[in-house]
């Protein structure tokens, strides 16, 4: 049989004495800001006289054609220059084991799922970005000349 659980005992009493805090105001705290002198029965403002419209903004016409993105290696640096280096050759070669090849074919089935996630990146990731960045940049500017 269980033992019988303790009653819950009541949270602590909040805290009444604070007297260990210092509350004094330093010889650097900023003055209390002005009253405000607020008159609701002013005259109503003069209104502005009214300006010139300004002058419309010049877009190039729209086309059809879907415009020509930069090549990716304008953006992407080769993978050698950045310390990616292939596996040598010696690496690759299929080792006799006594599983009858399965670890050999599941090292295989690896690196060549790797080298096609490996390309997949440097080829979809830069034009993914830049067509994100564009679809925002349009956003922005239509945004903008909504105003």
């Amino acid at each position: 049989m269980p033992a019988p659980a303790a009653p819950p005992t009541a949270p602590p009493a909040p805290e009444d004495d604070w007297s260990d805090l210092d509350i004094t105001p330093s010889a650097k705290a900023a003055p209390p800001p002005p009253a405000l002198d607020i008159d609701f029965d002013a005259p109503e403002p003069v209104a502005a006289p009214p300006r010139a419209p300004l002058a419309p903004i010049e877009l190039p016409p729209e086309t059809e054609k879907e415009p020509e993105l930069a090549p990716m290696h304008a953006f992407v640096p080769p993978p050698e220059s950045v310390g990616h280096q292939p596996e040598p050759a010696a690496a690759r070669s299929p080792v006799a084991s006594p599983d009858g090849g399965e670890a050999a074919l599941r090292d295989a089935l690896t690196r060549a799922s790797r080298e096609v996630i490996e390309k997949i990146v440097w080829e979809v990731v830069p034009q993914l970005a830049e067509t994100i960045i564009r679809e925002n940049l349009d956003r922005l500017v239509k945004e903008r000349e909504g105003r």
